[in-house]
């Protein structure tokens, strides 16, 4: 059977997965170079396809089902655990990595195609951002695994 994802895309979804191994393991720099090589050979559509396979791995972890009401909650991991609006996260990109799992949550492509429209210029930001959604998927992860997320 034929593979309907383009090649820079299928690649895209092998590097996001060692990506993702990496990060789970807390073998970020491991991870950011799987991030590198996905910018590098796959390039923007590959990048967006990354993100949406993150954001999907979390969701199935998680026991999601897209499509359904979404309220997007930021949780202090280092602190005290208490849950904070976004207002209060001290990192820009973490706020816009937990609005694209979100708009993936309810299924609203308007939402993530905005968000995509809305990364900065500078390639190093990008790769910032595209960072971020790896870490909250991290996070949101671990925390389904802890019966703590959904």
């Amino acid at each position: 059977m034929r593979d309907p994802l383009p090649k820079n895309q299928r690649r895209a979804m092998d590097l996001a997965g060692a990506a993702l191994t990496a990060a789970r393991e807390d073998e970020w720099k491991r991870a950011g170079r799987m991030l590198q090589r996905i910018n590098d050979e796959c390039g923007p559509d590959g990048m967006q396809r990354a993100m949406l396979a993150f954001c999907d791995t979390a969701l199935t972890r998680s026991e999601i089902t897209p499509g359904g009401p979404v309220r997007i909650a930021f949780k202090a991991l280092d602190g005290d655990g208490r849950i904070t609006g976004a207002d209060e996260v001290p990192r820009p990109e973490i706020v816009w990595a937990g609005r694209m799992l979100g708009a993936r949550a309810a299924d609203d492509r308007a939402t993530w195609d905005a968000l995509i429209d809305a990364l900065p210029d500078d390639p190093r930001e990008v790769g910032r951002h595209v960072g971020a959604v790896l870490e909250v998927v991290v996070m949101t992860i671990r925390l389904a695994e802890q019966g703590g997320a959904s």
